[in-house]
């Protein structure tokens, strides 16, 4: 029991000692009080066991001392010192490393007094000094480090608060400018009803009291109500609403907009036209869709085709889609090239109004992009392509839609090479007959259908990714095509042939049969 009690004091009362005499400030993190110096002092002048002792004691000292240690020089995990901190870290470690080595240096010596006056003692504590400094010294860096992040925070909350209160003072411009604006709005509206009430035409009394009542709604502060009220106006059809109307869109919400366009469709006032015009390009789309159709319906070709085109290549699928639409019930022929960008929308419904377009306006020159689309992995968007190629060519086509892989593409390739070879045939018919009447107008329709067409090739070209590999053509499809394209394709293939050979004998070279 004697033992085990000078075990545990010798084993306390040891480390306590080493770090007073290196000036470590820990000390007192961890000492059990100054009697266990001097009892360990005194035990050891009087027992010789404390030697055989103290071995165990080291032994059991790495997992002791490190709990006890890093509760003396822990330091709190810095938010942005991360390198430091382990240096920091490093350095404890090799503190502990260093007492370890002192203990096994107490372990030789009797006198435990004497373990201080040892030179490799001494060496090992003034090692331990230097790296306290060194630890003190990265503390007082992290220190550094979390004032200036707390400076930094500072900073950005002031930056934070002054951004906020430039964007409030942004959105108070902003709403004293919307203010502004509708007070003007409302008094040109006012202004508005009360000459459309003067010299406007109504049918009778209690007419004029309606449109009184409906036209006043359109200002009021609810923009359902104002919404409600231009769609009753255009219900009325009554031409002294125009007016009212075109004032209330500089209210400029796009839904009320829409709806205004709607009513003044409804009237068929043109003096609605150069406000469809403005509005053809309005943020909204919305808007956009509506001034479409109020071109479609009031205005003529030269203000309506710009429009409908340049919609084929909006932002938004309904301006798209209606564009294409519109384009097929006006039967706007030169839009073609328009109409074959469409057919490769990511919008089906794009697709689709492209398709009826381009059938209404029955362009040969779209029927080859509209044979690529039987390839379409939609069904309905094959059946309606196929639709388009009988309705343009105005043939009855057998082609099975249904068809899948393999069969499905040579069903493609045999259809369109069927075509070119028709469309030349007759290309060559229409030249033969434009020689003398009426020459110079045959050659021109001719020149403006090559053009479409190329632009229409073009277009497609462009647009269509390039195969990884060309497919072989057929015998089949080779007899389909005319000597002159065998020629031309010979040539492409660097294979020699000539106008003297016959149409059996290129087609032999092109297979490769005839050496």
């Amino acid at each position: 029991m004697e033992q085990e009690n000078i075990e545990r004091t010798g084993f306390w009362g040891f480390p306590a000692k080493v770090l007073n005499e290196a000036g470590g400030a820990v000390v007192y993190a961890y000492d059990v009080g100054a009697g266990a110096v001097d009892k360990m002092v005194s035990t050891a002048k009087k027992a010789a066991v404390l030697p055989a002792a103290l071995p165990r004691t080291i032994a059991a000292l790495p997992k002791t001392v490190k709990g006890i240690f890093a509760g003396g020089l822990e330091v709190a995990k810095p938010s942005k010192s991360k390198i430091i901190e382990a240096k920091i870290k490093e350095r404890e470690k090799k503190i502990k490393d260093l007492y370890y080595e002192i203990g096994k240096e107490g372990a030789k010596s009797s006198e435990v007094e004497a373990l201080f006056e040892l030179e490799p003692v001494k060496k090992l504590i003034s090692d331990v000094r230097e790296y306290e400094k060194e630890i003190q010294r990265l503390k007082s860096r992290v220190s550094e480090l979390e004032e200036q992040e707390k400076e930094k925070e500072k900073e950005q909350e002031k930056e934070k608060a002054l951004r906020k209160k430039k964007l409030e003072e942004k959105a108070r411009l902003a709403k004293e400018k919307v203010r502004i604006r509708d007070v003007e709005v409302v008094k040109a509206v006012k202004s508005a009803i009360e000459k459309a009430l003067r010299h406007g035409v109504f049918e009778s009394t209690s007419e004029r009291a309606i449109f009184d009542k409906i036209a006043n709604d359109l200002l009021d502060s609810d923009m359902e109500i104002k919404v409600l009220a231009a769609a009753e106006l255009g219900k009325m059809k009554t031409q002294a609403a125009v007016p009212v109307l075109i004032e209330a869109v500089k209210f400029d919400d796009p839904y009320l907009t829409s709806e205004v366009i709607n009513a003044l469709i409804n009237i068929g006032d043109s003096r609605a036209i150069p406000l469809f015009k403005e509005k053809v390009t309005a943020p909204h789309y919305r808007v956009r869709v509506a001034s479409l159709r109020g071109l479609y319906k009031l205005a003529g070709d030269e203000d309506v085709m710009p429009a409908v085109t340049d919609a084929l290549r909006d932002e938004h699928p309904d301006v798209r889609r209606t564009g294409a639409t519109f384009i097929g019930w006006k039967d706007y022929a030169h839009a073609g090239p328009g109409l074959v960008q469409c057919l490769r929308d990511e919008e089906e419904r794009v697709r689709k109004a492209a398709i009826s377009a381009l059938a209404s306006i029955r362009d040969k020159a779209a029927v080859l992009p509209l044979i690529s689309l039987l390839g379409d992995k939609n069904l309905e968007m094959r059946k309606k392509a196929l639709d388009a190629v009988k309705m343009i060519i105005g043939e009855e086509i057998t082609f099975d839609v249904e068809a899948s892989g393999k069969a499905l593409s040579d069903a493609i390739d045999n259809l369109r090479a069927w075509w070119q070879e028709k469309r030349l045939c007759v290309e060559v018919a229409e030249r033969g007959e434009a020689v003398k009447p009426e020459a110079e107008e045959a050659a021109a329709r001719v020149e403006a259908a090559d053009e479409r067409q190329a632009e229409i090739e073009r277009v497609w070209a462009e647009e269509e990714p390039a195969p990884s590999e060309e497919p072989e053509p057929t015998e089949e499809q080779l007899k389909r095509m005319l000597k002159a394209e065998l020629i031309s394709m010979c040539k492409d293939r660097g294979v020699e042939c000539d106008e003297s050979l016959t149409k059996v004998e290129i087609i032999e070279l092109i297979l490769g049969k005839k050496q």
